[in-house]
């Protein structure tokens, strides 16, 4: 029995010689169709997409949408999934 996964991944860090990490999440088809609307009325009417590099964690209301967003994945299902390496660690075996 064959079974397919998708995953969500963002990457920080690729432009430097320090730590790139990436994460996000992993899960089968199902439990994306669970997550995806859910998602989208917990941005509400909005937001059509979440970057966090775009909030400011000034007011109150970024705080509010992530308390909203942050259970989402688990609760439908999604498995989180992260990564890290240093790059000036492996710099010599890439160039």
């Amino acid at each position: 029995m064959a079974f397919m996964y998708t995953a969500y991944l963002d990457e920080t860090g690729q432009d430097t010689k320090s730590w790139v990490f990436i994460a996000g999440f992993v899960g089968k088809k199902e439990q994306w169709d669970k997550f995806i609307p859910l998602w989208k009325q917990g941005l509400g009417t909005q937001r059509k997409s979440l970057h966090m590099a775009d909030l400011r964690f000034k007011k109150d209301r970024d705080r509010q949408l992530l308390e909203r967003l942050a259970p989402i994945p688990l609760d439908s299902g999604l498995e989180p999934v992260l990564g890290g390496i240093c790059v000036n660690h492996y710099e010599d075996l890439l160039m």
